[in-house]
């Protein structure tokens, strides 16, 4: 889906500018919303012939159990290590639907790691929440029908869409006009230079688009 290509095209751009060497590369493309079982037989015997023992995975979270299931039955347990986006190193890969834990599973995919966005705190994320809960609801949908709980990309995905507004308002006012590829990279080069307070902190960007300061978390699967 759009949430793994986006991350997996970006790694394999900037890769080798970080000292990573890439041996292979397989981009899975969602063929609907719910099955998943059996979607990726047999496509992770490429990689295992690498000879690559270190992989980087992207998933949305319906995606991550069936990927440590094939991954397992690929015999890529032993001797492997795995990173990957805030799905991967989840309960719902070591538990059963009633919530029991998968023994043997959680002891074999110990020491899998993801990243996600650090939980955001603060009083203007309290106002954000408040605000939010306020909203009129066929305005402003909400996934899950409950407005006192708030997605954890929310915060991000604030800020993200304030420093757009702040670059493109930059660049308009600067006469600039949209069209060909120089133009997005004007645009790009306002969008870097925003300098503001947002729900997650401060937002400010390095030369590469990098956010300053951004605040993630590791999250490593346990035995127990």
């Amino acid at each position: 889906d759009q949430y793994g290509s986006g991350l997996y095209n970006e790694f394999l751009a900037t890769s080798t500018r970080h000292g990573i060497t890439v041996r292979a590369s397989q981009a899975v493309v969602r063929r609907n919303d719910v099955a998943v079982a059996g979607e990726l037989r047999g496509l992770f015997e490429p990689l295992r012939a690498s000879g690559a023992r270190i992989f980087v995975v992207f998933s949305h979270g319906d995606w991550a159990e069936e990927i440590v299931r094939e991954l397992q039955r690929t015999g890529m347990v032993e001797g492997y290590a795995y990173l990957g986006s805030d799905s991967l190193a989840t309960d719902n890969v070591v538990r059963y639907n009633n919530g029991s834990v998968m023994a043997e599973r959680a002891t074999r995919w110990a020491g899998m790691v993801s990243v996600r966005n650090s939980p955001v705190h603060g009083e203007r994320w309290e106002e954000y929440r408040t605000a939010w809960q306020a909203a009129n609801a066929t305005r402003f949908f909400d996934a899950d029908g409950d407005r006192t709980t708030t997605n954890h990309f929310a915060g991000n995905v604030y800020d993200a869409t304030i420093a757009f507004a702040i670059g493109l308002d930059a660049f308009l006012r600067d006469g600039n006009t949209f069209g060909g590829r120089a133009a997005q990279l004007r645009l790009l080069d306002f969008i870097k230079a925003a300098d503001f307070q947002g729900l997650t902190g401060r937002v400010t960007f390095d030369a590469v688009g990098d956010r300053v300061g951004g605040k993630f978390e590791l999250v490593n699967l346990l035995p127990e």
